[in-house]
């Protein structure tokens, strides 16, 4: 019998620390506006919380992934097929804070450093109107709805209930919404993702799940 590389017990670990990752990232940001000389203009003055965030979305992308890993035996009757789909889109969505977030947040860092702001908001401009950026769109469809597929699931299986899906389409809603206006909504929007992700952490790793590593 192979084993898994981290084992099931692992995951309620992994998924807290992922949440605290991204709150803690989130909760880092000023407040993101929607345009460009806007998001050059808060990356330029604050250049140290830009790059603390961009390193949490980071950590957070690679706990994700490392959680879903350690999910990938689990083994149940009904909703098999929905939980499936949401860890691989799960999986797949974790590259979103890495490639998406973080790299964004780095470009921001980067162009932002020699004062010339004219030169630093067209580099961004670009990057945000290259045909190649659309690439990352899938990866926020998965960010956005892996999770929730996977928790419900959870829920046809009898492990969850609806709430964390519930959780955490809301609090990505919130973070969207209140990102370019309010520091203190996005954060409080992220902290419903990080709960959402926690619990279904948490729910898996029990002794009481049914996963192919305990056969």
């Amino acid at each position: 019998m192979s084993l898994p590389l981290i084992p099931r017990s692992r995951v309620a670990a992994l998924f807290a620390a992922a949440g605290v990752a991204l709150l803690a990232a989130q909760a880092l940001l000023p407040a993101f506006p929607s345009e460009t000389s806007g998001q050059v203009a808060v990356a330029a003055a604050h250049r140290g919380a830009e790059t603390a965030s961009a390193l949490a979305f980071l950590v957070a992308g690679v706990l994700i992934a490392l959680g879903v890993s350690a999910m990938n035996r689990l083994d149940l009757g009904r909703g098999r097929v929905l939980t499936r789909i949401g860890l691989v889109l799960t999986g797949i969505g974790a590259l979103w804070p890495v490639a998406g977030r973080a790299a964004f947040n780095t470009i921001l860092v980067a162009v932002t450093g020699d004062g010339d702001r004219s030169a630093a908001v067209s580099a961004v401009h670009a990057v945000s109107n290259s045909g190649a950026f659309a690439m990352f769109l899938p990866l926020l469809a998965a960010f956005v709805f892996g999770p929730a597929l996977l928790a419900l699931g959870l829920r046809r299986a009898g492990v969850l209930s609806i709430w964390p899906a519930v959780l955490w389409i809301a609090g990505v809603l919130v973070v969207n919404a209140a990102e370019d206006a309010s520091r203190a909504g996005a954060a409080a929007g992220m902290a419903l993702v990080a709960i959402a992700i926690a619990w279904i952490g948490y729910a898996t790793s029990r002794p009481g799940a049914v996963a192919a590593d305990s056969h």
